[in-house]
């Protein structure tokens, strides 16, 4: 606009004339899916606000602990790993009518409880259209899936709220008086179900302090045999999934 603010002018783009650019705006132009959840034992109990521990950023790696990026997500790393992030998340969309995977990203997990993707930009960005289950896994957490389908384009999806759960509360656990949920700990095989082989697991593993380690329940960089961690196991046993996601 000029001086007087009232000179503009409209101009028409052939998109197919553009310099590497493919596809149609619609489909190109995407926005991005933000999600919120919180992992029991990451979160600051003590604050009384809605953020997560940051002392055990320290132990994260700077790449992905898993051989490839979790649970054969597409490769992901990140240069440094940003003192705001919690740990490594995997979102997938599956199918609603078949539960088949249709696409998964790896993503960080923030202490405010949003996920950024690799490059730290807020939210991740799907190829995938339509509406799907959306589902938050974690390497030693009980996953939870979406009450409701959902557009990965330009939506905002609180998992952290109980409403936003399919499985509601036998999946997630109250944070202290707030509203707020998260992510059972105790399913150290990652395999959605919180069960005696977990704990075998985790009394396998004995020991471990400063190590970064799937049994390390409550997220204090230790591995503990009786305490610390031996609670989350016990209480949480009795979160029997049937399925790898509960419905």
């Amino acid at each position: 606009s000029g001086a007087g603010g009232d000179c503009t002018d409209a101009l028409d783009i052939t998109w197919t004339g553009v310099a590497n650019y493919t596809g149609s705006v619609d489909v190109t132009c995407k926005s991005v899916l933000v999600v919120g959840m919180f992992l029991e034992g990451a979160y600051n109990t003590t604050s009384g606000d809605t953020t997560m521990r940051t002392d055990i950023n320290t132990l994260i790696p700077l790449t992905s602990p898993y051989a490839v990026a979790p649970w054969n997500a597409p490769a992901a790393s990140v240069a440094t790993m940003p003192t705001a992030v919690v740990d490594w998340v995997l979102v997938e969309l599956r199918d609603p009518a078949t539960n088949a995977l249709v696409e998964s990203q790896a993503g960080l997990l923030s202490t405010t409880g949003y996920v950024f993707d690799t490059d730290l930009n807020f939210g991740l960005t799907f190829n995938a259209t339509g509406e799907y289950n959306v589902i938050v896994r974690h390497r030693n957490h009980l996953p939870v899936m979406s009450s409701g389908t959902v557009d990965p384009d330009g939506t905002l999806l609180d998992m952290a709220l109980l409403p936003n759960i399919l499985g509601g509360e036998q999946q997630v656990s109250r944070l202290g008086a707030l509203n707020l949920f998260a992510l059972k700990a105790g399913d150290v095989n990652a395999n959605g179900i919180i069960n005696r082989t977990d704990f075998n697991i985790f009394k396998q593993a004995g020991s471990l302090l400063n190590t970064y380690n799937s049994s390390d329940c409550n997220m204090d960089k230790n591995v503990s045999p009786l305490t610390g961690d031996f609670p989350l196991i016990r209480q949480n046993t009795s979160a029997l999934a049937p399925n790898q996601v509960r419905y």
